[in-house]
């Protein structure tokens, strides 16, 4: 007869552990205030876009070649771009900023 108030005790935090890890995840969703920045002069500027999620984490990626003249930093719920004077006159320069939310599928 004693070996029914264990097994019960067992078999309740077994459901109960169950229930806790149950796969009804909320979707990650993430949302950005614009997808393009344009900025019309050659001169250094900055600017923000702000955007939404529920994500616990975000990471900026930037092609490495593109680094020694654009930066992206994270605060909140803001990413500041940053880009340095373009010396080259009439040459315009382009990169791609890939903002990722943990959990969000890989862009394709």
């Amino acid at each position: 007869m004693k070996k029914h108030p264990v097994m019960l005790l067992f078999l309740s935090f077994f459901i109960f552990f169950t229930a806790a890890c149950s796969d009804d995840q909320e979707e990650i969703t993430l949302t950005l205030e614009k997808t393009q920045v344009i900025f019309d002069t050659p001169d250094k500027q900055a600017t923000d876009v702000f955007f939404d999620t529920n994500a616990r984490l975000i990471t900026l990626d930037i092609p490495p070649d593109d680094l020694t003249w654009c930066a992206a930093t994270l605060a909140e719920n803001r990413i500041t771009i940053k880009v340095s004077e373009n010396m080259s006159v009439g040459t315009a320069r382009s990169t791609l900023i890939t903002v990722t939310a943990e959990g969000m599928p890989a862009p394709q």
